[in-house]
């Protein structure tokens, strides 16, 4: 078999466009005796709205070299950063499920020799990769003042980030999704600083999660060191339930990719939220509250809640009047305190959100009992 060079390589696998590029700049005959070329197919530049094919053509030569190497760059060979021929580095990632990326698009095609080299077709077109650390290139863009106001007040995170090589993946709300958040949340989040360091660390992964490579369940663990849920159907890719947008920066250590909501921590949820994760068993609790007008006084303050289950209202004969039941709801309420199980006290005199009524703790060896009636105590609920 006659092999080609890699300019005509490029037109036979699909990206006629690009090798015409090549040409038209007077690159072709330049790159020098052996050179991998990174092709995007031609469906990636005909997708190009009429300023982004401006913009790319307004620096031709430029962003045509940075889909260059020097040399036989075998996929399986290469090392995660390999320089192309604009000066800066190809962010090369090989997954477990077979996806290679390149600066996170994906290699449709790879190690297709030519004469003077090789192709590797793929599927877009690469985005120049920053120097700059994820927290600088977070500061310097303008669509996440919160996450970089809050990133700041966590130091450590900071300078992990900016010390540290990577690769790290960056999970990044923009300002709109921390505007969307109930009033008060935002706040009460921001004033407690363990709480603000921990909803951030959940955003990072340590490790390189680009977008295309998702294609089936699975989990990752966060900094925070909780679980991250990230799944792919018809409408896109999604860290638990939020989308990724398609955008993404490139760092030195890693990338940025944007989302359409905040990964909350238990910490960072407020009471309310909490008990919805166990619908399960608290639903008609949750309900009541919603229907009562207290879920929005839970998010706004500091409480303790005493959560009965499904099973024990269906135990008894809630009120008929709106008031009573409120009354009701209001006693299994205690505000301004956050006790934790482990530090309940025998015969602990506890004022609730009912003005008056006051709840009474018993403790035993294996059981805490609330004066007049027991409940199995649940951390979730009170923290």
């Amino acid at each position: 078999m006659t092999l080609s060079n890699v300019t005509r390589l490029s037109r036979q696998l699909g990206a006629s466009i690009f090798a015409d590029y090549l040409q038209q700049s007077g690159l072709e005959g330049q790159l020098g005796p052996v050179v991998t070329l990174f092709a995007p197919r031609d469906a990636a530049f005909l997708a190009l709205t009429p300023r982004e094919k401006e913009a790319f053509e307004a620096h031709l030569e430029d962003n045509l070299l940075q889909h260059v190497v020097r040399g036989r760059a075998k996929i399986h060979e290469v090392e995660p950063q390999l320089p192309n021929m604009q000066g800066g580095f190809l962010h090369v990632n090989r997954y477990s499920n077979g996806i290679t990326t390149v600066n996170c698009v994906p290699v449709l095609r790879r190690d297709h020799e030519a004469t003077d080299g090789l192709v590797h077709l793929l599927e877009g077109i690469l985005s120049p990769a920053s120097t700059a650390s994820l927290p600088q290139l977070l500061m310097e863009d303008g669509r996440f003042r919160e996450m970089a106001r809050m990133m700041l007040r966590s130091e450590a995170l900071v300078a992990q980030l900016r010390r540290e090589p990577g690769p790290f993946t960056l999970l990044a709300p923009s300002d709109e999704a921390f505007q969307a958040m109930p009033p008060g949340q935002l706040q009460r989040i921001s004033q407690d600083l363990n709480v603000t360091a921990d909803l951030i660390r959940n955003h990072v992964v340590p490790r390189s999660l680009c977008a295309p490579a998702i294609i089936a369940e699975h989990r990752v663990k966060s900094l925070s060191g909780d679980k991250l849920e990230l799944s792919c159907n018809a409408s896109g890719v999604y860290a638990n339930e939020h989308r990724f947008t398609g955008k993404m920066m490139l760092g030195g250590n890693g990338h940025i990719s944007v989302l359409t909501g905040i990964l909350m921590t238990d910490k960072a949820r407020s009471l309310v939220d909490l008990m919805a994760q166990r619908s399960d068993r608290l639903s008609t609790f949750v309900s009541l509250l919603a229907d009562s007008g207290l879920a929005s006084e839970l998010s706004e303050g500091s409480f303790t809640v005493f959560a009965p289950t499904d099973d024990a209202f269906e135990r008894v004969f809630l009120p008929t009047d709106s008031e009573a039941l409120k009354k009701l709801l209001q006693r299994h309420l205690v505000p301004d305190r956050k006790i934790m199980s482990e530090s309940f006290w025998d015969d602990a005199k506890l004022d609730t959100l009912e003005g008056g009524a006051t709840l009474r703790l018993k403790v035993y060896r294996k059981k805490v009992i609330l004066a007049p009636h027991w409940r199995e105590h649940l951390d979730l609920l009170i923290k």
